[in-house]
Parts: structure tokens; C-alpha cells; sequence
């Protein structure tokens, strides 16, 4: 009998859900640096801080309600065509912040459904992931060119909310 145990993310079987919305409680500085939220998650951060600037998509206020999706890894680094997806949904993708929020007020939220989101500065994509490597609770953000290869194959939840 072979064993094979997916060691990326938690033991916990994975989820058959077609999408996966959660309520976002409470609210969240949108002022503040994401950094200093960041720390809120009690995560090991792997940052690439230079695409942590004003630039970063901030979200509106009053963010009720986030669905996610699962798409593999391999795919994440087309987003035109995760936007086009969302789109005939009408939904747009989550705001770092407001993701943030999810994995602060569930800290275990990531070790069944590793999620993330995506925004574009110039002609780079970028991810924030949030999700369980070995025994260690992780958020990653960078640029998706320099997506650890570890991730590839993978499935992400990428979160969404109403346009």
C-alpha cells in the first residue's frame, strides 16, 4: 500500500467545496501599513517588503462577506484570466487587507483552505498566500515569478467579494 501525504499543507483532508464564503468580522485600519497587520496572524512571514508600499490595494470599508475558490497554483500567474472568471460572477478579487481580516479572526481558516489574492503593480503580478508548510503557519507575499516551487501544484483559494 503506498502513503502519500501531501506535506505542504495540514493532515486535514482536503475540501470538496466548490466555494467557500466567510463572514468578515469586525473591521480592519485600512491607514496602518499591512505589515503591522500582518503581524496580527501570528504567522512566520516570508515578505518581499518592496511590494508592500502604497501601492498595495487597500479595499473598501464595509466588506462583509468573502467567497473562495480553488484554483491550482500553475494557473494564479494569468490574472487576467482569474478577473475574467470572477468577473461572470461579479465578483473582483480581495483586497490584501481584507484577506488579512479572514486569517486574523481564524487563525486555522489557511490550514484547511490555504488562501490568497492577487494584484498587479505595473506589469507584475503579486500574491499574498496564507497557508500551513510542515508544522509552521506561513504568509507569503512577493512577486508570483518568485512563487517558492513548493506551491506548484498546489490548489489556493483565492478570495473574492462583490464588485
Amino acid at each position: 500500500m503506498e502513503f502519500k501525504m501531501n506535506i505542504f499543507f495540514s493532515p486535514y483532508k482536503r475540501p470538496q467545496d466548490e466555494v467557500k464564503e466567510v463572514e468578515v468580522k469586525g473591521e480592519i485600519d485600512r491607514s496602518l501599513p499591512l505589515l503591522t497587520i500582518l503581524w496580527q496572524t501570528e504567522r512566520k512571514m516570508i515578505l518581499d517588503t518592496r511590494s508592500l508600499n502604497e501601492s498595495i490595494p487597500r479595499g473598501n470599508k464595509g466588506i462583509k462577506k468573502v467567497k473562495f475558490f480553488p484554483f491550482d497554483y500553475s494557473t494564479l500567474g494569468d490574472l487576467g484570466e482569474i478577473e475574467k472568471k470572477l468577473n461572470e460572477k461579479k465578483l473582483k478579487l480581495v483586497d490584501p487587507f481584507t484577506l488579512t481580516q479572514v486569517n486574523i479572526q481564524d487563525l486555522f481558516f489557511s490550514d484547511t483552505y490555504p488562501n490568497g489574492t492577487l494584484w498587479k503593480e505595473g506589469d507584475k503580478v503579486y500574491l499574498i498566500i496564507f497557508h500551513a508548510f510542515y508544522t509552521e503557519r506561513i504568509v507569503w507575499e512577493g512577486e508570483f515569478c518568485n512563487l517558492p516551487t513548493e506551491l506548484k501544484g498546489a490548489t489556493l483559494w483565492v478570495g473574492a467579494v462583490a464588485k
